[in-house]
């Protein structure tokens, strides 16, 4: 069973653990060396944030694809607020 690792944009075969820590030698969940059920909210806050840096250090082409998405989702929010504003307008 492939499991989310908590803090980290990998997935995990079976427990959260060695074979996890070979791949990713640089955790920040496995550096807490905590069990989930005993995370704080600040552990939870802080492995976000390192979650959120892996993403963005990741290949180029993912990272190319991601932010694609994010621009697309940014432009439609966009022209809804324009219609909300248009139609508030006329």
């Amino acid at each position: 069973m492939l499991r989310l690792v908590p803090g980290c944009h990998r997935r995990s075969q079976g427990q959260v653990g060695q074979e996890h820590g070979k791949h990713s030698a640089g955790c920040a969940f496995l550096a807490l060396q905590k069990d989930v059920s005993e995370l704080t909210l600040q552990d939870f806050l802080k492995l976000d944030k390192e979650r959120m840096k892996n993403m963005i250090v990741s290949t180029p082409q993912t990272r190319q694809k991601k932010i694609s998405e994010k621009v697309a989702e940014i432009e439609e929010a966009a022209k809804c607020v324009r219609r909300e504003i248009e139609h508030h307008i006329h």
